[in-house]
């Protein structure tokens, strides 16, 4: 039975490693906070975008451009 959840694990293990040449490379907090920053300014960056279409929209007009 060990080997069976052996091969399981480093089944699971190569399926979260993108490249099996390269070693996975655990992200510290900083990195996790600065995609977290730029993350909700993309947000910010989409939802002003979408504002500014909708607001030239007259009501009840559709956004789909075909």
């Amino acid at each position: 039975m060990g080997k069976h959840i052996k091969n399981f694990l480093f089944g699971f293990g190569q399926a979260l490693v993108i490249s099996p040449d390269r070693e996975y490379t655990r992200p510290s907090r900083s990195d996790l906070k600065s995609d977290a920053t730029r993350l909700r300014g993309d947000t910010k960056a989409v939802g002003s975008d979408l504002r500014k279409n909708l607001k030239n929209l007259s009501n009840g007009e559709s956004s789909y451009n075909s």
